[in-house]
């Protein structure tokens, strides 16, 4: 479906809003009083990979997108005076980019009535087909791809059709929004809740300068599709017309990581960067053996086979791919995840010889008062109790 000129009085293409913009402050007072608040996080959770997810160049939205998504009243009133800005695109296009602005103002959808769990199914069988791409920034896979196969001298950025030849064929990205995880298992619920969002910075390449250890971010520039094209109609009319948006993306995302101070706050990238091979698979087979009915129950879900998870805690973990161990490490609390590791380290299963520290390479969002984990280390377990 395309919407052509509309005919209709000139006050109509002047976008106006009855809300004001508001300040964080003003926006956590809000929240302390909303009853729906894990719908909201879980839906705005769902809004973020959609943003910043990497589309395939002949990506279609799928019409399932007119159905499922309840608007505010501010959200309707919005998407209506849009439409001017909007002619000649899909509704489906139109509302999977207004999905993932998710707000300017207010918020545009009702997160009790919109339906979340049809939006998540959509989310997992088009990472699982491929159709859209998470970036998997820990180990060395897309690191070596892109040193063994660009040929370019541009290093800063890289375009559309290189992206998808980059990311064809590699797993899905373990990324986490509250308790939502990504990966090559599809999306799983976490027991805990972090904020360690997607991200088109990848870092891959180091410069010519042997002085020089610092890991370089590339850029990842997605393809002109129509989603991608109504998205940035829709936040620049929506910037020039109405002004900044509301601190709302500070608000939610503190809302993602738990509206708490953190411990621990590195602890997927350090099982991402420094538990690597063997040492995870070890980590995996001594998590369903201490964890295993529920670890075996993600497994088994849609669209897996239950005869994945037969068999012993080293049949299964060894089944696992890098990625797909990390993803369903990331199901379990911190603190669990801190003992396994401890335990590890000190029986020897997760061997580090004497004077080697591992560090990591990437750093998750972090708050002024969140605490990091300790470099691994043969002296030095993760946990500083």
């Amino acid at each position: 479906m395309t919407y052509g000129p509309l005919i209709a009085e000139p006050v109509r293409y002047i976008l106006r809003s009855t809300i004001m913009w508001e300040s964080i402050q003003e926006l956590d007072a809000g929240l302390k009083t909303c009853s729906d608040l894990p719908q909201l996080t879980n839906l705005y959770s769902l809004s973020v990979i959609w943003r910043s997810a990497v589309y395939s160049g002949d990506y279609k939205a799928t019409d399932e997108w007119n159905s499922i998504l309840a608007l505010t009243d501010y959200g309707k009133t919005t998407l209506e005076q849009l439409r001017p800005s909007l002619s000649g695109l899909a509704q489906e296009d139109i509302l999977l980019a207004y999905f993932a602005k998710f707000f300017h103002h207010d918020l545009f959808f009702d997160s009790v009535k919109t339906q979340s769990t049809i939006i998540r199914e959509v989310l997992q069988r088009e990472i699982l087909q491929e159709r859209i791409s998470l970036p998997h920034r820990f180990g060395r896979l897309l690191y070596d791809r892109f040193n063994d196969n660009y040929g370019g001298t541009r290093t800063d950025h890289l375009m559309s059709p290189e992206v998808e030849k980059l990311l064809r064929g590699t797993p899905a990205g373990v990324y986490q929004l509250g308790t939502l995880v990504s990966g090559p298992l599809g999306v799983i619920d976490s027991q805990e809740t972090r904020f360690m969002p997607p991200d088109l910075n990848l870092p891959l390449w180091h410069c010519s300068d042997t002085g020089c250890n610092y890991l370089h971010n590339v850029a990842l520039v997605r393809p002109s599709i129509p989603a991608i094209d109504a998205w940035s109609r829709i936040k620049n009319t929506l910037r020039d017309r109405l002004g900044p948006p509301s601190e709302w993306i500070q608000v939610l995302n503190w809302q993602l990581r738990g509206h708490r101070i953190r411990r621990f706050i590195d602890l997927p990238a350090v099982i991402g960067d420094c538990i690597i091979g063997r040492e995870r698979t070890a980590l995996v087979e001594g998590a369903l053996v201490g964890r295993g009915d529920a670890l075996r129950n993600i497994l088994a879900l849609s669209p897996r086979r239950k005869r994945d998870v037969e068999g012993s805690a080293s049949e299964v973990a060894s089944r696992l791919g890098p990625e797909a161990q990390l993803q369903l490490l990331l199901a379990l609390p911190d603190l669990d995840l801190v003992c396994l590791i401890d335990d590890a380290v000190l029986s020897k299963t997760v061997r580090i010889p004497v004077g080697e520290i591992r560090e990591l390479r990437y750093r998750p969002p972090q708050g002024s008062k969140d605490s990091g984990s300790q470099p691994l280390s043969i002296w030095n377990p993760i946990c500083t109790d």
